[in-house]
């Protein structure tokens, strides 16, 4: 990489534990930038972009049982099929986490490709692609 032109740049994203940035086997000294979950602001900015005028209460709702994530939110928001109505239902009974909202994902699109019987076999392969990178003799 050292031929590259001075202008060019490289982004990546990974997981925050020292196991998954190790694993990217980046230069020393790259800069790590974190991104944290939103803040309520955000929250509210993000929703901004689909609905308006969303009473205080339900984005404090949302914001929580989103626990800030942008990526269960985009998931929630997307579920809603704008209805304002429909915000909060992928997030109930007590919200979601991002592999919840993986999950179900990856169970409606092997349903939608017609594999419920392979499902559990794919579901136990998932279960081992959540594990942490310190097992990778389990990932094939």
């Amino acid at each position: 990489m050292e031929s590259l032109p001075q202008n060019i740049r490289f982004i990546t994203s990974c997981r925050t534990d020292p196991a998954r940035r190790d694993s990217v086997r980046l230069p020393s000294g790259t800069p790590e930038v974190i991104c944290s979950s939103f803040t309520l602001q955000e929250t509210k900015l993000h929703l901004g972009a689909t609905f308006s005028n969303l009473p205080d209460n339900l984005v404090e709702q949302f914001h929580q049982l989103s626990d800030g994530n942008p990526r269960v939110q985009a998931y929630a928001i997307a579920a809603a099929e704008g209805e304002v109505s429909r915000l909060l239902a992928a997030l109930l009974p007590g919200g979601k986490s991002l592999s919840d909202v993986l999950k179900e994902q990856f169970k409606i699109a092997l349903q939608k490709l017609g594999h419920p019987k392979n499902m559990m076999i794919l579901l136990i392969r998932w279960h081992f692609y959540l594990l942490p990178s310190t097992y990778p003799h389990l990932r094939a």
